[in-house]
Parts: C-alpha cells; sequence; structure tokens
C-alpha cells in the first residue's frame, strides 16, 4: 500500500483527534452569515423588476438601489391614488338595486294632432314653419343688397338678373335639395342635364338651374356679427331646430344618448375623421333620442374646446355632454342610456 493513501480506519483516527478551537467556530459563524445575507440580496434581486443599467465597459450591471427606490416611489404614489379614490368613492361588492319610480306616459308623445288627411308636407311644416322661413328669406335678401354693393358683378355674371327671393320658392330650393340626396350626380349641374343618360326632368320642371345656383351661392342664416365662434352664422337654425324638437314631441320613459356623424367632405374645420364609423367624414354630433319612436330631442354640435356644453360640477366631456342634454328632464322619472363613454363615478 502507498504512503500517500489513507486508509479509512487511519483517517477517522486522525479526525477524532482533532478539538474544536475558537478561531475555528468564529470562521464557520462568519461564513454561514454571509451566506444568509447573500441569499436575502438575491431574493430581493429575483423579486424586484429592475432594468439593467449599461456602464461604460459594455456590460450590463443592475443598479440595485436606483431600482429600489423607483419601485418605493412608484408604490407610494400608487398608494395616494388609491387612498384619494377611496375617500371620494364607498366602494362596495354588492350588487346596487335603484330605487325605480313608476313613470306616467300619459302626456308623452307628438304634440300635434294627427289626422287620416294630414299629409308629409304638414308634417314637415311643423317644424320649418313659415316664419322661420320668412327669416331666411329676409337675410337672404339682404346679403344680397350688401354683396352687389361691395363687389364688382361681371357683365355676364348670374347675379346680374337676380330678383329677390320668395317664400314658395325658398320651398322649392329646399325640396330640390332633399331630392339631390337621393338622385345623385358628379356636380350639380348635372342635375338640369339634358343627356338621355343623366336627365331628371323633375328639376327643370322645378327650377331654373341658373336660379338654384344663384340663391345657393347668396343664403344666408343670420346677420354680419363680430362672433368668432364656427357656428355664428347658423347658430339661429340650430336654436330653431332644437326648440322646434322640444316642441313637438314629450318623449316617453326611455331616452338615449349617442354620437351621430352629419356626412360631409368639403372644408371645415370642425369636420372629424371617425374611422370605426360607415360615414368616416364629417360633422359630430351629440344627439338624445327617444327610444320609442327614434325622433331627436336635441343636439350638441361639436366644435372641440369651443363646444357648447355646460359643466358646473367638473364632470368631464362625457358628463357634461350628459348633463346639457337632459338638464330640462330632470326629476322625471326617465330612464337614460348611454355606453362607458359618457359615464363616470361622479355622474
Amino acid at each position: 500500500m502507498d504512503s500517500s493513501q489513507m486508509t479509512t480506519e487511519e483517517l477517522l483516527r486522525v479526525l477524532g483527534s482533532v478539538e474544536e478551537d475558537d478561531e475555528f467556530s468564529e470562521t464557520t459563524s462568519l461564513h454561514e452569515d454571509d451566506l444568509e445575507s447573500i441569499t436575502d440580496s438575491q431574493e430581493r434581486i429575483n423579486v424586484s423588476p429592475v432594468l439593467p443599467s449599461t456602464s461604460h465597459t459594455g456590460q450590463e450591471t443592475p443598479d440595485y438601489n436606483r431600482a429600489s427606490t423607483s419601485a418605493s416611489s412608484s408604490t407610494t404614489h400608487r398608494d395616494r391614488r388609491r387612498s384619494q379614490t377611496e375617500t371620494s368613492f364607498q366602494w362596495t361588492s354588492a350588487q346596487y338595486v335603484a330605487a325605480l319610480t313608476s313613470f306616467d306616459e300619459f302626456a308623452s308623445g307628438l304634440n300635434f294632432e294627427v289626422t287620416e288627411n294630414m299629409t308629409e308636407l304638414d308634417t314637415f311644416l311643423k317644424f320649418l314653419d313659415k316664419d322661420f322661413m320668412s327669416f331666411i328669406v329676409q337675410m337672404t335678401n339682404e346679403y344680397h343688397s350688401r354683396f352687389v354693393l361691395n363687389v364688382d358683378l361681371r357683365i355676364h355674371s348670374r347675379l346680374q338678373r337676380w330678383h329677390d327671393v320668395s317664400i314658395p320658392e325658398l320651398y322649392i330650393f329646399f325640396a330640390i335639395l332633399m331630392l339631390m340626396t337621393r338622385n345623385r350626380h358628379l356636380t350639380i349641374e348635372e342635375h338640369w342635364s339634358t343627356d338621355l343618360l343623366l336627365s331628371s326632368p323633375i328639376f327643370s320642371q322645378l327650377m331654373p338651374r341658373n336660379r338654384f345656383c344663384t340663391i345657393l351661392s347668396m343664403l344666408h342664416f343670420s346677420r354680419p356679427s363680430e362672433e368668432t365662434n364656427v357656428l355664428s352664422k347658423i347658430n339661429t337654425c340650430i336654436n330653431h331646430a332644437k326648440e322646434k324638437f322640444k316642441k313637438n314631441i314629450t318623449p316617453y320613459k326611455n331616452l338615449c344618448i349617442d354620437e351621430s356623424i352629419v356626412p360631409f367632405k368639403g372644408r371645415l374645420s370642425i369636420k372629424q375623421y371617425l374611422p370605426m364609423k360607415r360615414n368616416r367624414f364629417g360633422i359630430k354630433l351629440f344627439v338624445m333620442c327617444d327610444v320609442e319612436t327614434g325622433i331627436i330631442i336635441d343636439f350638441i354640435v361639436y366644435c372641440g374646446a369651443a363646444t357648447q356644453i355646460i359643466d358646473p360640477c367638473n364632470l368631464g366631456v362625457g358628463g357634461a355632454v350628459v348633463s346639457t342634454l337632459i338638464r330640462d328632464y330632470f326629476g322625471t322619472y326617465r330612464h337614460l342610456y348611454i355606453d362607458n363613454w359618457y359615464t363616470s363615478p361622479a355622474l
């Protein structure tokens, strides 16, 4: 047997003869403490979402102090927001049961009598009556008078043969405009085309082409003013429409508020692009309708920051739209249906 090798019995005898001393025990305890501290630091590193920082040597070394500080600050900020929310609203997991009050629909419906002999024109006149048409005729004729005084007309201009608009003529003008939405052409002049493939004789029978174009160019709904609002020239029409909607119908129990698009592709500062809508380009409206009849009760034209809404309680845009549209129906025990864009705990 080689002398460099020791048997098991000899090794046990040597180990048994070694006695513990203080220096050996202290070294062992120090090593155990170091292992525990290293284990704790590794656990903190694994738990903390620390992003690596790159040193000048090109190696990524985690900055644990900065990561722990940012994590604690974000946690403190989150706790502060949670505490503010909890102080503002008392949340509960119990199901909310609203106290509903019965609604009497006896007075709901149209506010004018509908007879068997009533025509579509009679219904149309309930909303666009002769008084308002007289106002439009007056504004249009006044605008033409101011225009010819400030502009040098050409010899062959259509406005050289102008004569004042009358109420019956203006009704025919609006009828042609509504008919154009069903009989589409590339240009306005094509509606009066004599081509067999394009001709629509009804237009020439109602009004000459040049007369229609001159009325369209002079049509006006207000007098000159210093208002800079984009809707200043048609505010009279908007207010008249709202007044007639509310006057001619008393809504039923259920109301609905949602967005609507008036299709328009011309140049306009308030024109919106909504890719999820069927008509992507147009003027955006917030509309409140009666669910039973589908008739518009009130609406708001969206003009960006200049939108005319009332927000006394800091409800945000969605809440302000709702409070503005239903301000005349508070306390009437009606039910309102809106989507999640308008809802909020404050509302």
